[in-house]
């Protein structure tokens, strides 16, 4: 009997906690995975720094124009579809978390009330 409060103790208690920290884990390695900030901040670099330096007559340096503009936006592109699908796994780990916390301390009835029907028949 000792042992079942010890575990409802933990449960209720530091195993919640540690549920908790769980969720905001998933939330924080969404964020450092993705690099929000970084890909904020560079939405209008050129994709890999791949810079076309302008010649001397003005056909190379509209090429050159050209070329810059190209890589930047393929670089926008690439970036917020980045940033859409970070956006779209850290809501999912928000909701996954928030479900989470929200069950964690319905588990050990979960679990009573499946062995009792189980019983039961």
């Amino acid at each position: 009997m000792f042992m079942l409060f010890e575990f409802l103790g933990w449960w209720y208690g530091r195993g919640w906690l540690k549920a908790v920290q769980t969720a905001r884990g998933w939330v924080r390695e969404v964020e450092r995975e993705f690099s929000a900030g970084i890909l904020i901040k560079t939405l209008f670099s050129p994709w890999k720094q791949i810079v076309s330096l302008p010649g001397q007559s003005i056909d190379e340096k509209f090429r050159a124009t050209l070329d810059n503009l190209v890589s930047r936006s393929i670089g926008f592109i690439v970036r917020l579809i980045t940033l859409l699908s970070a956006g779209v796994l850290l809501i999912l780990a928000l909701i996954l978390g928030l479900l989470l916390v929200i069950a964690w301390p319905f588990g050990p009835l979960a679990f009573v009330y499946l062995v009792f029907r189980s019983v039961k028949g």
